[in-house]
């Protein structure tokens, strides 16, 4: 497994980045995504979501993700992305952390129209 600790971890995300987008590379994004910082993990999201539904396995590293570095809007992004079912304390997580991300400014999309953007109703079961 990664150690964030080595400088040489973040190059792994790098040659990730540079890679078609792969389900091979699940394993590898899933032990970033669990000890990523918060600028790796915005560049794992962003990868994430060019990967689409077969990156689904990987929901629970990016709920894990979202725990610690509460990057809420790419989190949901890259969520409806790979067309992850979300149960209600998933809702209520990325919620949260949505409401935490746009507090600063406060100048932000209200979060129900940001999750129809990720999750559009043609897609739901």
């Amino acid at each position: 497994m990664a150690n964030r600790a080595l400088p040489e971890s973040r190059h792994g995300t790098r040659l990730l980045a540079v890679a078609p987008p792969a389900a091979a590379a699940l394993p590898g994004l899933r032990a970033r995504l669990l000890v990523a910082d918060e600028p790796e993990c915005l560049e794992l999201l962003e990868l994430i979501s060019k990967i689409g539904p077969k990156a689904r396995p990987l929901k629970p590293a990016i709920m894990a993700s979202l725990r610690r570095n509460d990057i809420a809007y790419w989190t949901i992004v890259a969520l409806g992305a790979i067309r992850a079912e979300l149960s209600a304390e998933d809702r209520r997580l990325l919620e949260g952390a949505y409401r935490r991300w746009c507090k600063p400014d406060g100048d932000c999309e209200p979060f129900s129209q940001v999750m129809a953007e990720a999750f559009p109703r043609s897609r739901l079961p």
